[in-house]
């Protein structure tokens, strides 16, 4: 099966030479500041916008109900605040209409995004209240047309209207209609850090995004072309012809997890919620999929479907009423698909599933929604308990029995840092930020939190490894630095400076 890998070794030339240019930079000479006003300034750098960037109102979750789906806002009347939390979530906002509230770019029409590397010239435009791109062929460009071998649709200049947008973080990619019914990604995204447009080429929306971003994606049995195969299939499936192309939900829904929801619906009207409860007390078969009652190792596959590549697609592992009947395949990919360092350690934020169940907690027993709420809330990342002031971490390892937390103060001689800074948050020090995400072709994110959940030692690198967690906010140090401040506290002795 085809796949354009999500992060390539390119990615740590891109995201980490910066770190060892920094490095080399500030070594060469007596420092101007001490390295812990360095680590600040660098740690108040890295990119946190806020949850509710695309506000909830706006957050319309295109698509058009069919079959047996039926759409998040069927369930609102009788799950309320579940709905509530789901509607103050990233996952409700994995796909939406471009607005004016909605769009990050600059549609001025005064930047032009041309490069003797890509094939197409684009100028993004606002037309009143209506969004466009104006591509034209770049005659200059030596690279080739097809950017992931997809293919490129069959009028791929012109002026095309922007419908939708993706992503409400680091990056926003738009998504158009050709005349025949098939949504393309256009070719250039917005990168909201650097505040700039980069090339992403034209792509098939549904076979290449659709699958984490909207819920009841159409599909066919009948074998079509190669290009249109759906990703991680079971048996695989095929998109539709361009006219029939949809899904039912411009979003990560509540039946995404807990299935289609036309039966339930139905079972509900006709015996009331007092009576549909007491048929379920009675013994009666549910009629929609609970996660709540089925294992954690099932709840964790749930969100495989996304945030662990390579896991079969939501297209065919649908929940029903009595569970999944069989677990989705997992594929490991080779070291030589760009997911992984040299040492094997794995590169990607999309494997988060993988590198979770590897971790000392994982392997504990602890699932992800032990820190994330599966419903959704305001919170980044839909945490349970704010990361600032380490509620969310010390909810657990303040109680645990070597009361190694007792306090705010033990938690200071732990760290050795100032409890008011980010040197004492336990995310910053024990979930790495060596994960890196690209669309293929291009650097889109970098310094993502790992889910491994180590302890640095400053000899990460001398495999191949990752920096230490320690070194992407102490940048005008090194490891050999890291490795010798933390054997002389393990000593009791001074370190270095």
């Amino acid at each position: 099966m085809r796949r354009v890998p999500l992060v390539l070794a390119v990615a740590v030339a891109t995201g980490l030479a910066s770190v060892a240019g920094v490095v080399a930079c500030r070594g060469g000479g007596p420092p101007t500041k001490g390295t812990g006003e360095v680590a600040l300034e660098t740690w108040k750098d890295f990119f946190r916008p806020p949850n509710d960037r695309i506000p909830s109102k706006w957050a319309t979750n295109p698509g058009t109900p069919w079959g047996d789906y039926v759409g998040s806002r069927a369930c609102e009347a009788c799950h309320t605040q579940a709905y509530a939390g789901w509607r103050d979530s990233f996952h409700s906002r994995t796909l939406y209409d471009v607005v004016p509230q909605t769009v990050f770019g600059d549609y001025s029409g005064a930047t032009t995004y041309t490069s003797d590397e890509h094939p197409f010239t684009v100028v993004p435009q606002r037309l009143d209240d209506r969004f466009v791109m104006r591509i034209q062929r770049n005659p200059a460009a030596q690279g080739r047309e097809d950017t992931y071998g997809a293919g490129v649709p069959a009028e791929a200049t012109g002026v095309f209207e922007v419908l939708y947008a993706f992503g409400n973080r680091r990056h926003q990619p738009y998504v158009t209609k050709t005349k025949d019914g098939r949504h393309w990604v256009l070719p250039v995204y917005w990168n909201d850090v650097k505040h700039e447009w980069m090339w992403d080429g034209w792509r098939p929306y549904v076979t290449s995004c659709a699958h984490c971003h909207v819920t009841g994606i159409r599909s066919t049995s009948r074998q079509g072309r190669r290009e249109d195969e759906l990703p991680f299939t079971g048996p695989v499936r095929w998109n539709v012809a361009p006219q029939d192309e949809g899904w039912a939900e411009g979003s990560v829904g509540c039946e995404l997890c807990h299935g289609p929801g036309k039966g339930h619906l139905d079972a509900v009207a006709r015996m009331g919620d007092d009576g549909y409860r007491t048929y379920l007390a009675g013994g009666g078969a549910a009629t929609i999929y609970n996660p709540a009652r089925d294992t954690a190792q099932r709840r964790m596959q749930q969100c495989d479907q996304c945030h662990n590549f390579f896991t079969e697609s939501q297209v065919t592992w649908v929940p029903k009423p009595d569970g999944y009947g069989r677990d989705p395949y997992f594929r490991r990919v080779r070291p030589d698909e760009g997911q992984f360092y040299e040492d094997g350690t794995d590169m990607s934020p999309c494997t988060v599933g993988h590198t979770f169940r590897e971790s000392g907690m994982g392997k504990k027993g602890l699932e992800c929604r032990d820190c994330h709420d599966a419903h959704g809330n305001p919170s980044w990342a839909e945490v349970k308990r704010p990361v600032e002031g380490n509620a969310l971490c010390l909810h657990c390892h303040r109680e645990d029995a070597s009361r190694r937390f007792a306090d705010d103060a033990a938690v200071a001689r732990h760290t050795r840092h100032r409890l008011d800074g980010p040197g004492s948050l336990c995310v910053e020090c024990h979930m790495p930020r060596d994960k890196h995400f690209t669309n293929g072709i291009q650097l889109m994110s970098a310094k993502l939190p790992s889910h491994a959940f180590t302890s640095p030692t400053g000899r990460e690198a001398d495999d191949g490894g990752p920096p230490a967690t320690c070194n992407f906010c102490h940048v005008d140090r090194d490891g050999p630095w890291t490795r010798k401040v933390l054997e002389a506290w393990k000593a009791g002795t001074t370190p270095p400076r």
